[in-house]
Parts: structure tokens; C-alpha cells; sequence
């Protein structure tokens, strides 16, 4: 069986600074379809790994376990793996820097790492979760994708291991997270952060307490880098026009669109338009 080195196949993201800390950031990242190639190796730093269609085999301590999809797999520090597909599967990997294990093992709850190898009781928010990651990892590597990646990560641990998770959080966790899928599906508007609290019941003071508690930024700086990130996006990938774009994102006319890219980049969206510009996507 062929043997390749994943880390060749893999986004690094140690080089992309970060605006919006974490207890513990992803280092690395890949989406590889049809995989048929084998892991063999002994590792060095932990790592999980997501497979939403296919099978295969791992050997592992002398014992071999048939794996199949939807599952997902961890990989800590010093355990040494063989496994492979039979003959090909659907992979998303996600690795944590070298040295993360304890802070990863602190951070979350122990559910977390009960089961090395855990089915997906709910694959469907999982895969749309993973969706999201690989079509970041399609971009050039840029300001605020690792933010992205570490945040979509999180939730899809979270999916995976609780997928009835409000019935695990507490109530003020319930409603900051949310408020947050909230500013998710809501970005491209001009969000009233004190109506949003008030939307789901909490004052404006309530909410910044419990938003500083989770989160390094201020909700409107979280927003802003949603707004940006996808205003990059279109840049790049795309045709459209300025225009067009800054009426997509919610803005109320070009020049405000252009003054707030400028802000968070420090550049117009036509300069970075040119230094970036990849073969663009017809417009639906």
C-alpha cells in the first residue's frame, strides 16, 4: 500500500496570527477526499480525525479494529498506529500544536476523550460543520482563517461528542452560545448588539459579562471579522463587483463597505483583490 506523508496534505496554520484567543489553537488542518493511502507512525502531538463515508482498518497494540463511518478517531502523544481505508474514505484532519495534550485534557470535559474511537450519533451537523472548514482550507492562507478554524473545530468536537449538547450546558451557556449562532447566521446585518441580548432575555450587561468570559474580542470585533473574513472570501473566489459585494455583506452602499475593509485590513478591496486574485467562480 502507498505510504504519504499527511502533514503534505495538510494546511499549517502556526504562521496565521490570531485575533481572537483560544485555550488551545489547531496547528494544522485537511480535507482529503478519497483517501487511500495508509498511516503507519508514532505521534508526536494529538490530532483527531473525522470520516463521514467509507471504511477501514486500524492496528494498534497487536489488535485489529474494523472502522467504520461516520466516526471520529484520536491520536494522542505517543501512541503508535497503522491504519488505512479499504480501499478509500473521506478524512477531515485536525492537529493541535506539539505539548497541547494537557491543556486540551484541562480545557475540555473528559467526554471529550472517553472513547478513542467514537461513532457519530448525529453525522448530518458534523458533515455541514466540516463543510465550512473545507472550504476555508480552499482559500489562501489569510488574516482571521485561523480564528475561523478554531472556532468551527470547536463546535465540531462538540457536535460530535455532544450531539444533544443544551441538554449539558448550563443556562447562561445555553443562550451565549445561542446568541452566537445568532451572529453566525445574522453577520451581514447591522446587529444591535443591546437588542440581541434583549432578544433572548439577557440586559447588554448581562451579555458583555458572559461574552468576555468565553470570548478575547467584543461581540462587535467577532462580527466585524465574520463580515471581513467573507468579504476576503468574495474577493477572491468570485467576479463580482465591488458593488455587488458590499450590497451581499449588508452594507449600505460601496464607499462604507471600502472605509471598513480598509479598517480591517489596511488595504481597499481592490488592491486586495489584485494581490490575491485566484480564476474566479461564476455568479449564481
Amino acid at each position: 500500500m502507498q505510504r504519504i506523508n499527511i502533514q503534505n496534505m495538510v494546511m499549517n496554520l502556526g504562521h496565521i496570527p490570531r485575533v481572537i484567543h483560544q485555550p488551545f489553537n489547531v496547528e494544522k488542518a485537511g480535507f482529503i477526499q478519497n483517501k487511500t493511502f495508509e498511516i503507519d507512525r508514532i505521534y508526536i502531538a494529538p490530532s483527531v480525525i473525522m470520516v463521514f463515508s467509507g471504511s477501514g482498518i486500524l492496528e494498534q497494540n497487536g489488535k485489529t479494529t474494523v472502522l467504520e463511518s461516520p466516526f471520529m478517531m484520536w491520536n494522542f502523544t505517543g501512541e503508535k498506529k497503522r491504519f488505512y481505508p479499504t480501499p478509500s474514505w473521506e478524512e477531515l484532519y485536525i492537529g493541535f500544536p506539539h505539548g497541547s495534550e494537557k491543556q486540551l485534557r484541562k480545557t475540555l470535559k473528559q467526554e471529550f476523550f472517553r472513547l478513542p474511537i467514537r461513532k457519530l450519533q448525529n453525522p448530518a451537523p458534523c458533515r455541514k460543520i466540516a463543510d465550512e472548514i473545507r472550504l476555508l482550507l480552499e482559500l489562501p492562507a489569510l488574516p482571521g482563517m485561523a480564528d475561523r478554524l478554531d472556532q468551527f473545530s470547536m463546535q465540531l468536537l462538540t457536535e460530535a461528542v455532544f450531539p444533544r449538547k443544551h441538554d449539558l450546558l448550563s443556562h447562561h451557556e445555553k443562550i451565549l452560545n445561542d446568541i452566537t449562532e445568532y451572529i453566525n447566521d445574522h453577520f451581514r446585518e447591522n446587529l444591535d448588539m443591546k437588542q440581541v441580548a434583549e432578544k433572548f432575555g439577557w440586559s447588554y450587561s448581562t451579555f458583555q459579562r458572559q461574552w468576555r468570559l468565553r470570548n478575547s474580542c467584543t461581540p462587535h470585533l467577532y462580527q466585524c471579522q465574520l463580515r471581513n473574513f467573507a468579504a476576503q472570501s468574495l474577493l477572491i473566489k468570485t467576479n463580482w463587483s465591488i458593488g455587488e459585494i458590499s450590497e451581499h455583506l449588508g452594507f449600505c452602499n460601496q464607499f462604507y463597505f471600502s472605509k471598513f475593509f480598509r479598517e480591517m485590513n489596511g488595504e481597499t478591496p481592490l488592491f486586495f483583490r489584485n494581490k490575491t486574485r485566484i480564476p474566479p467562480q461564476k455568479k449564481n
